[in-house]
């Protein structure tokens, strides 16, 4: 039998399906007054507002409101006495003291009531009765303040259609129903078969589906009152808003502003709705944009008729910068790679937003860091300083903010407020649980419950804690300093950080700004929790310090407690006592002097004396980067911010340890927060172009280098950096110069050195008998610089027939074209005969590092072992052949081979030149590369040939040779895959020529990222090539950069460089390489893969030659075609890791043989054998 409401006569629902409270954040006066403002509507502040809510459930969408605004008045009504005594008891259970719940029909409300600054009317006015519907119009405006707004929402037409079709559905259904809770099993099951039982060919499919969503996201007497009694389901929206003009409301916008925005629907709506909607009034134009996408649901604001002349017809997003925006979404972790391109961020309830926009993305981090508190328009400015070093102008810069900020409004994951957030003004000394959150309540569940809540911002919320976790709820008590809990070694550091990181996201904690300064501090200073939660607190420490106090200075009232913290900070810092300048001068010296040990240990004792200034942690921290100390970096760095959050110096450091550690992201991050404090902190500077530099983005790395060589002009590393980019660029005169510099600052500067080499190499206008003088000073400085070093004395035993020890020394054995040559041979060598000792002179250490660890019986970290350590080690290995993999390629340990470690040392593969060394006694290659003839005199080294230098290993699941593509397009397309860097001017000026003299052709550059796309396609266009010519693709992944060769009928080589590896991975595809080869290594490269599988047809001697070669080949498609099928047969019989290997074992043998006969190391080559 049914039971009646005694005020409205309606059926009652049993107890348990009535709703359950919850709160909106769309619906709070906060967001309504924000919302407004946008629109150039005023309203009144909040801190004393009178607020009305009509159908307000138990109160729930209310309560967050009147705790976080205690001298407002806050009134609701609801129709449902049990939900309203429910809510009565919840506010006294908190002691609220500002909330009123009435149960009362809204008919007999009247202007006794009073007049409110806020009215809501949420998700009830569509539903209910004639008379109902009549009377919420009529509080709106006869109990509506003079500045007051109010909000209705309801169900609108064309999208709400499906909800008429469900409803249908189940008033059919349930008909029969003789109870309440029968009417609501019937309308369940009903929408359990039109949610899994719908025709896949339904015309309505999706927009039931959609509708069924948001159904089953309210409570079930929502279906006995919005389906099973109404005859009217929604409205047109122009029909809603003439009602209300005629109860005396004027529309100002929706609620979610963003939602009237035509171009966040598409282009196409965008187009043709501005078409249709020329010269319509504003409700004609939404009611329009509602047909175009299909509304089913409005959330719209209204002020009373006399103040109609203050709305605009559109949000007026300009208007941003009066607002303090809040978000509360956390950067997932496994999308923050190597740059700030792409990002993906999640919520508490996880819905995840996807952000191509490198401004949007910092933006959203900085929001992040904040929350729950807000930042201001200027301060999210302040925090963007650095995201686009290409960006000199603030004008400029603003303009990207708001750009960035507008998108993501747009996506509707912003909160924002026209003024102070709800935790703003928190004056709480102590972290303490907001008051809606009970830690008793919390602490009393089960283990792994769910505690359904909500915070400030009107988010319904789940908290979620462990039990070992609802053990430290009793500290969120306000009394208890949680900072100094850091102190106590009895604590849990990991489990205390991980509930205040829950309990933060969802909002449930609530302090000042000096409370969680201090307990990020507290973090950090004492180094607890893990590497990641450490790393993890940099982020708010830096906003909480220098970007939240930025409005205390403004306007000390604005947040409570900072100012003190400020006071407070400076006098510590004063009153700690500090280590002298005589002292930190003297550990600079003993870093200068190399004597690293003695400077770790001097600023170590420096810590222990001083370990409340953070100059003494500045201190080790620089002297643990130059150590590659790693991890001690890291915790110093901590240490040093924690102490002085406000200093550039810091977050330089930590920039530079995460460098090291390959984190490129984070490191960018700290190295943008030391600039945005100090724009003139070079280590910052230099920190931000390795970052672009490792992404591959030389133009941005060079502004950086550039920036780091106008404020420290004197710094070898900084001149010796632009001069590294400006080789990526492609500038190799100026690359050349930059090194000169740089040599003049710091003659003995042996990675300078070799880097200028390496740039030489790539140089057209050096000859080859410079190129090699230039090498054979190198090596004469190297030699003569360890003179001073006692020689180690060789004692293996000279026997020719045991096995032998083998050294590699290599900062490649990574995920580098290096290790891809390496390890076929470490696979296929004969372990009975050879012992591997691999000695990795790089930090990084990845997949492909491990893969090779398998192959050595011995495997060194040697990055930050020094020259003499690296030497000594491997001599105590008793190492008989110590190989060079690096020659002068980055992290190369050249300078150690001079002290010459092992009796027999040898260079391969990893540079194809001398090294200059005579202490080097072999350069292993084959007459393809060096003739003897030729090139003996080009190598300080004595050469050892064999048939073949290198095996290739081709790519796993290499995408199959396909057919030409020529045959079937009406062009013909040239390509080239090789570094930017090996492209200059007359590259460009040659390759025009071809595409000129074949005018059906096109040409595709790989590598070409967006930094360089305009400057790529101006060089074309210079010689008359213009951008419909061009093909030009981003950086790839190796899969996905292999079948671009389907594209690519022909490639073109770089000179005076030529490819190695690509032109490799272009013949395993089939594609050849028409090349110009030269008269050193580094010009013959691609001359000498393509002798070695006998295509002597595509190797050229001159420019006209080379221009000549690629227009015949461009008609011989038939050939071409041929060469294609044929190709990886070829490179399958030559380049096989096991012949390679075999000869390789050959001449070991041979260069142990002359060592142990007492012979000098003599030039020898290897006859080719036969395979079994």
């Amino acid at each position: 039998m049914n039971t009646t409401n005694p005020i409205t006569g309606d059926s009652a629902l049993p107890s348990d399906a009535r709703q359950t409270s919850a709160s909106f954040f769309y619906t709070s006066p906060g967001h309504l007054r924000a919302a407004a403002h946008l629109y150039g509507v005023s309203s009144v502040p909040l801190e004393a507002a009178r607020v009305l809510e009509l159908g307000c459930g138990a109160g729930g969408n209310l309560l967050p409101f009147a705790l976080a605004y205690p001298d407002a008045r806050v009134v609701g009504i609801d129709m449902w006495p049990d939900e309203i005594q429910a809510g009565r008891q919840a506010i006294q259970d908190l002691g609220v003291k500002n909330l009123e719940l009435l149960a009362q029909p809204f008919t007999d409300i009247d202007q006794s009531l009073g007049e409110f600054d806020y009215i809501i009317a949420h998700d009830g006015f569509t539903w209910a009765p004639s008379d109902v519907r009549a009377a919420i119009m009529r509080i709106c405006r006869d109990n509506l303040s003079a500045q007051g707004l109010a909000y209705i929402s309801y169900n609108t037409y064309p999208g709400w259609k499906a909800g008429d079709t469900l409803r249908d559905a189940m008033q059919m259904h349930t008909h029969s129903a003789q109870t309440a809770a029968e009417a609501l099993g019937g309308a369940t099951a009903m929408l359990t078969l039109m949610s899994d039982g719908l025709f896949e060919g339904h015309p309505q499919k999706a927009e039931i589906l959609s509708a069924i969503a948001r159904i089953r996201e309210h409570p079930e007497y929502y279906l006995n009152s919005d389906f099973l009694q109404a005859s009217t389901s929604a409205f047109y929206f122009v029909e809603f808003a003439g009602a209300a003009g005629e109860g005396g409301l004027s529309y100002i916008g929706d609620a979610l502003p963003h939602n009237e925005i035509s171009s966040i629907f598409g282009k196409n709506v965008q187009l043709n709705h501005s078409l249709m909607a020329i010269g319509q009034p504003k409700v004609m134009r939404q009611q329009y944009l509602d047909f175009a996408m299909g509304r089913q649901f409005r959330r719209s604001l209204f002020i009373r008729q006399e103040r109609t002349d203050t709305i605009l017809s559109l949000p007026d997003l300009g208007r941003f910068t009066d607002l303090r925006w809040a978000a509360n979404f956390q950067w997932v972790g496994a999308s923050r790679k190597q740059t700030i391109s792409h990002a993906t961020f999640i919520n508490p309830k996880g819905i995840k937003v996807d952000l191509d926009n490198p401004y949007a993305i910092h933006i959203l981090s900085a929001l992040d860091d904040a929350w729950p508190a807000t930042l201001s328009y200027a301060d999210l400015v302040f925090c963007t300083q650095q995201v686009d070093v290409e960006c000199a102008d603030e004008q400029q810069h603003t303009k990207a903010v708001q750009r960035a900020l507008e998108s993501l409004f747009e996506k509707g994951i912003l909160r924002y407020s026209l003024g102070a957030g709800p935790y703003d003004q928190a004056r709480n000394a102590n972290l303490a649980f907001i008051p809606c959150v009970s830690a008793a309540h919390l602490a009393a569940q089960p283990t792994a419950c769910e505690i359904a809540t909500f915070n400030l911002w009107h988010d319904t919320q789940t908290i979620r804690l462990t039990g070992k976790q609802r053990e430290l709820l009793a500290m969120f008590d306000g009394a208890t300093n949680i900072a100094a809990l850091h102190d106590n070694d009895a604590a849990d550091p990991a489990a205390l950080i991980s509930v205040v990181t829950i309990l933060k996201r969802l909002g449930a904690l609530i302090g000042c700004d000096s409370a969680w300064l201090a307990y990020y501090q507290a973090q950090l200073k004492n180094a607890k929790g893990t590497r990641e939660q450490k790393l993890a607190a940099v982020g708010p420490l830096f906003v909480y310090a220098n970007v939240l106090s930025r409005c205390d200075a403004a306007n000390p009232t604005t947040r409570q407690g900072k100012a003190g913290y400020g006071i407070h900070s400076r006098k510590a810092e004063d009153t700690a006592p500090s280590p002298s300048q005589q002292q930190l001068k003297h550990i600079l010296q003993l870093k200068k002097q190399g004597k690293l040990a003695e400077a770790a240990d001097s600023a170590q004792r420096l810590t222990e004396k001083f370990p409340d200034h953070p100059s003494s942690w500045n201190m080790a921290t620089i002297i643990a980067i130059e150590s590659n100390r790693v991890d001690d970096c890291f915790e110093f760095a901590l240490k040093a911010i924690a102490l002085k959050p406000s200093a550039s110096n810091p977050y330089a450091h930590l920039s530079a340890c995460l460098n090291q550690t390959q984190m490129w992201v984070d490191s960018r991050l700290n190295a943008a927060r030391a600039l945005i404090l100090d724009p003139q902190n070079a280590d910052a500077w230099n920190n931000m172009g390795n970052h672009y530099r490792h992404c591959t983005m030389p133009a941005q790395a060079r502004i950086c280098y550039q920036h780091m060589v106008n404020v420290a002009p004197h710094s070898a590393i900084a001149s010796a950096n632009l001069a590294n980019v400006l080789g990526d660029l492609g500038n190799i005169k100026e690359a050349v110069e930059w090194n000169e510099r740089t040599l003049k600052l710091e003659p003995n500067n042996f990675r300078i050195l070799s880097n200028q080499l390496f740039t030489l190499s790539q140089s057209a206008d050096i000859s080859a008998e410079r190129f090699v003088e230039a090498h054979q000073d190198y090596g004469r400085r190297v030699e003569a610089f360890v003179r001073k070093i006692p020689k180690l004395l060789h004692t293996n035993i000279k026997n020719t027939d045991r096995p032998l020890r083998l050294g590699f020394v290599s900062g490649d054995l990574y995920d580098h074209a290096v290790a891809n040559f390496i390890e076929p041979i470490w696979q296929h060598i004969d372990k009975t005969s050879f012992e591997i000792y691999a000695y990795q002179a790089s930090p990084v250490h990845d997949n492909v590092s491990r893969r090779l660890r398998g192959y050595v019986k011995e495997w060194v970290p040697a990055s930050t072992m020094s020259d003499e350590a690296l030497a000594a080690r491997i001599h105590a290995d008793a190492i008989d052949i110590l190989f060079d993999l690096s020659g002068h390629t980055g992290h190369n340990r050249l300078p150690m081979f001079a002290l010459k470690p092992a009796p027999v040392q040898v260079s391969w593969i990893g540079y194809p030149a001398t090294t200059g060394l005579t202490a080097m006694d072999y350069y292993l290659s084959d007459n393809h590369f060096a003739p003897p003839a030729l090139f003996e005199n080009q190598f300080t080294e004595k050469l050892a040939l064999m048939p073949i230098s290198a095996a290739f290993k081709p790519w796993p699941n290499s995408p199959e040779v396909n057919g030409l593509p020529a045959m079937s397009n009406p062009y013909f397309t040239f390509a080239s895959f090789n570094r930017m860097s090996k492209i200059g001017d007359e590259v460009y000026r040659q390759w025009a020529r071809i595409l000129d003299a074949v005018p059906t052709s096109k040409f595709m550059l790989g590598n070409v990222y967006d930094g360089i796309r305009k400057e790529v396609t101006a060089q074309f266009g210079k010689h008359g090539i213009g951008p419909e010519r061009l093909i030009l693709k981003d950086r790839a992944t190796i899969p996905d950069y292999l079948r671009l060769h389907h594209q690519v009928d022909l490639l073109l080589d770089t000179f005076p460089y030529s490819g190695g590896t690509t032109t490799l991975h272009g013949m395993w595809m089939g594609v050849p390489t028409v090349t110009l080869t030269g008269n050193t290594i580094p010009r013959r490269t691609t001359s000498a893969i393509l002798s070695q599988v006998e295509l002597h047809g595509f190797t050229t001697t001159t420019l006209n030659e080379y221009i000549d070669t690629a227009i015949s080949w461009s008609q011989r498609t038939d050939e071409l075609s041929a060469l294609r099928q044929g190709m990886r047969e070829r490179m399958l019989t030559r380049h096989s890791a096991e012949f390679v290997t075999k000869h390789l074992e050959i001449a070991l043998h041979q260069m142990w043989e002359i060592w142990c006969a007492g012979e000098k190391s003599k030039s020898f080559e290897i006859a080719k054998q036969p395979m079994n």
